[in-house]
């Protein structure tokens, strides 16, 4: 991953692993001394479900850097927003954006659970897709994914 970032973004980038944990002295500390230099941060949110803003997190990483630099998570695994058809997962994603325009997208931290979904990896298609398109019934197929 490291590799096609920095081959996308050129020399200088600078990455790092997100603290959790209790750690927003962290995120202080690297917003406080970075500042306009982050690009991206991504404030892993264990709630699974983006519909509530993300968590804690999301809106410290929000008010610490902008909406515009913060990507928000969804756990694959039990949140329920992916067994849901086009009342799931793509409305949430499709919802969420409009109430944050200008957020960069969505990640799923759960890639250890992503795998076992059927078909694997499913959940981030839908995803995927429901970010660059607006009519879910060009993808009846996105919508037999079965998570958790």
């Amino acid at each position: 991953m490291f590799e096609h970032l920095q081959a996308l973004m050129g020399p200088g980038l600078v990455y790092t692993l997100t603290p959790c944990c209790s750690l927003e002295s962290m995120y202080k500390e690297v917003t406080d001394q970075c500042g306009q230099n982050i690009s991206l941060i991504q404030a892993q949110t264990h709630g699974g479900n983006p519909t509530n803003e993300g968590g804690e997190w999301l809106k410290y990483a929000e008010q610490r850097v902008g909406v515009d630099k913060s990507s928000w998570f969804v756990d694959t695994h039990g949140s329920g927003q992916i067994n849901g058809g086009k009342n799931g997962l793509w409305k949430t994603v499709k919802d969420w954006h409009k109430k944050h325009e200008g957020a960069p997208g969505m990640t799923t931290w759960t890639a250890e659970t992503s795998y076992k979904c059927k078909p694997p990896f499913c959940a981030e298609a839908i995803a995927h897709t429901a970010q660059r398109y607006d009519d879910p019934d060009q993808f009846p197929d996105l919508f037999t994914c079965k998570c958790g």
